[in-house]
This record gives C-alpha cells, structure tokens and sequence, in this order.
C-alpha cells in the first residue's frame, strides 16, 4: 500500500499548489497558460543534475517512452492551467480529477492489458463519482468555460500516466524519473523557436514583481514535491487507482 501513501502526500502538496496556480493565473501578468507551464518545463531540466545518482543505459524504446510521457504530461499540464484559467479551480479540478482516472484506465487496458478486480473497481468507481460530485454543484455556465481544456488535459495526463508505468516497467524509478522529465523540458525549451511564445516569455519576465516570481517559484517546488511522489505511486501501483485517489486533493482545495 505504498503506492497509496505516496499517492496521498502528493494529492495534498499538488491540491496546495492547484490553488495556487489558479491565484498566480488572475495575476494581468501571469495570466498566459503556455508561459506559465513553460516555466514549469523547463525545471524538467534539472534532472540531469541526478545521473550521477544511479542513472543506468537502457534499451532506446524504453527512452522513447518515458520522454514521450514527459512530453504529453506537459502538454497536459498546458491545457490544465487554460482549464484554470478560464474557471475557478473548484470546477476545473473535479472535471479533471474525474475524467483523468477514466481516460487512464482506458488507455492501460489497451496498451497494458491491465484490469482491475471487482473490489479496486467498485473502489475506483466510488473515487471517480465523488469527483463528479464536486463538478455538479457548480453554475453551469461556469463549467462550460472549462470543460474543453479539462477534457483534452484529462486525456493527455492518462495516455501520459501509462507510458510513465510501462517505462518504469523497463527501468529504474529513478532512471524513468530523469527521462520523463527531460522530455517535458526538451518540449519546453522547443517552444523557444516560436518567436510569439518568446515574446510572451520574454514580457512575463519583464513585468512580473520579485514577489509574484518568489511564489510561482516556491509554489513549482510544491507542485514539483507532488508529482515525484505521484510519479512514484505510478512506479509502484496501477496508475488509474492513482489517478483516482488524487481526488483527496480536493480536501485541501474545498476545505
């Protein structure tokens, strides 16, 4: 049940971080999703930083993989912040946090051949109603702001989720952590030849206070302490239950 405590502490750090993501988004100056997740690709880059730590040579498919998971992840992060930005984070989030656990199981049925027995499934599909629970209670006019970047990133975050657990079934955890998160730091830093998104970048800089920088920094260290920790329970667990127990996020946005 490792994977479930693991899954838990980063519900809690990334719930935190979810708020106040959605904060730092009604900032004028922060308000650009791709500059906002470009920052938060580019800190994938430090993992190079852990190679000398028990990084190991493994086949080419498997670095495939596990880069292609780091790139969809971001890819999904990027319309989870256009998700937020256009709706409060008590509707963005339950949309996501319900649809991401499905659209997983789907995708590790047909890649993985993985099903869940009768009991994880009742589990799993208690978990994903309550999340749907949250959604319902909203204005609708206020879910419909959001439901199409929630959807396309609860698609990208399961298909990413999969290919996390397939690679760390060919490796290390360690060595599928640095992978995966080269891949979205190479997508990150490929969006410098976008000379729009390098004017945007290049303004956020420029006209964001040291205060509002010290909290998006502080606050990508917490959401980056709940992703290695999710990331694990990937590495250990079946990633439609993890993705499912994320809900308990909620908690710390609700409450």
């Amino acid at each position: 049940m490792t994977w479930l405590l693991l899954t838990l502490a980063g519900s809690i750090a990334a719930g935190i971080a979810n708020v106040l993501d959605k904060l730092l988004l009604r900032k004028e100056n922060l308000s650009d999703p791709w500059t906002y997740t470009f920052w938060s690709g580019i800190f994938g880059l430090l993992a190079v930083l852990l190679i000398p730590f028990g990084v190991v040579l493994i086949p080419s498919v498997a670095v495939c993989i596990a880069f292609a998971a780091g790139v969809l992840f971001l890819v999904g992060v990027f319309f989870f912040f256009k998700a937020l930005q256009r709706g409060q984070a008590s509707i963005a989030l339950p949309i996501i946090g319900g649809l991401t656990p499905i659209a997983t199981y789907f995708f590790s049925t047909l890649f993985l051949g993985d099903v869940l027995g009768l009991g994880e499934f009742i589990g799993f599909i208690l978990v994903v109603g309550s999340s749907f629970l949250f959604f319902g209670i909203e204005r609708r006019e206020a879910r419909l702001q959001s439901v199409m970047p929630a959807l396309a990133s609860a698609v990208f975050f399961g298909i990413s989720s999969v290919l996390k657990k397939m690679a760390f079934d060919h490796t290390s955890f360690l060595t599928g952590f640095v992978w995966i998160s080269l891949g979205s730091g190479v997508l990150a830093l490929g969006s410098l030849v976008v000379p729009s998104a390098r004017r945007r970048i290049r303004s956020v800089l420029s006209t964001s206070g040291t205060g509002n920088k010290i909290l998006y920094l502080n606050n990508r260290i917490l959401a980056l302490g709940g992703t290695v920790l999710i990331t694990g329970a990937i590495a250990l667990g079946h990633p439609a239950l993890v993705e499912a127990v994320q809900s308990f996020k909620y908690i710390a946005i609700f409450f």
